[in-house]
């Protein structure tokens, strides 16, 4: 009778060990599972870097249309998006110097139709023709490259080779009309040229 209540016992722990071992098994197996998938869609691993680069849009007349140049620029798989460092964007005219637009840093957003600057942004143009300038401050900016255009809702500062100084907060501009629009209180001072 010993024997047969030890056998009992000795069954109910294996058969406790085995359910014991094939629950941790399917535990490890589940864990796994989800782990990639959580890791993916959490990760913002980047997939490759670039150093030095330069990327230049053509016209359909394969004139330059604008530019961009940054010392790095890290892309992220997972949004597609692309990190630069002190960027540098040009945007060329045919008959009027090229507008120079540099930030601290800047995000290209899924297939590079849209550019996020930030750091101190300086829109800039020097005419070497008539000596001329016209400088344009905000905190952060999103250039838009196919329509040749910008805007921010951040304080702007404005001045010119003349003395000319406007402050306002929020700007729309279009590089290839040549048109500034100021959204908001705007007040500025005007150097008349008249002696």
């Amino acid at each position: 009778m010993d024997i047969i209540k030890n056998n009992w016992r000795w069954g109910l722990v294996v058969l406790a060990l085995a359910a014991l071992a094939a629950l941790s098994n399917w535990l490890q197996q589940s864990a796994e599972q989800a782990a990639p998938a959580r890791a993916s869609s959490e990760r913002h691993d980047p997939d490759f870097y670039l150093k030095d680069f330069t990327l230049t849009t053509m016209d359909k007349t394969g004139a330059p249309r604008n530019r961009l140049e940054s010392p790095y620029m890290v892309h992220y798989t997972d949004d597609d998006t692309s990190e630069v460092t002190t960027p540098r964007m040009q945007v060329f005219r045919k008959d009027a110097p090229p507008w120079h637009i540099d930030a601290g840093s800047g995000v290209i957003l899924s297939e590079g139709k849209t550019v996020l600057l930030r750091d101190g942004v300086v829109i800039s143009r020097n005419n070497p023709q008539n000596g001329q300038h016209t400088t344009l401050r905000t905190p952060d900016l999103t250039v838009t490259p196919d329509s040749e255009s910008a805007e921010t809702a951040s304080p702007v500062n404005f001045t010119d080779s003349a003395g000319n100084v406007v402050d306002a907060v929020g700007m729309r501009a279009n590089f290839r009309d040549e048109r500034l629009e100021l959204l908001s209180q705007v007040r500025g001072k005007y150097v008349s040229t008249k002696n």
